[in-house]
């Protein structure tokens, strides 16, 4: 499978290769998925300009934040590629 296009190869997905932070990344299981950092991630009070611009977005509206996770094969527009 290629990855070309792809969130694995894409420089806003995992932190750009960093390690997971487990005190802020909790998962039940491990999981393949990774965040976007593309994406702006928060809760209903975060409601103002930024999110005019943004390509997405994710809020919860109850306030507590939320968060784009995604598969290494998922793809999208807002793909940049990363270090090789």
């Amino acid at each position: 499978m290629s990855t070309a296009n792809t969130c694995s190869a894409c420089k806003f997905w995992n932190r750009n290769g960093e390690p997971r932070d487990d005190a802020s990344d909790y998962e039940a299981a491990p999981l393949p998925h990774r965040k976007c950092f593309k994406i702006i991630h928060g809760n209903a009070a975060l409601q103002d300009a930024s999110l005019r611009d943004a390509p997405a977005f994710v809020t919860d509206g109850s306030g507590y934040a939320a968060s784009l996770w995604t598969a290494p094969t998922f793809g999208c527009v807002a793909f940049e590629k990363g270090p090789s």
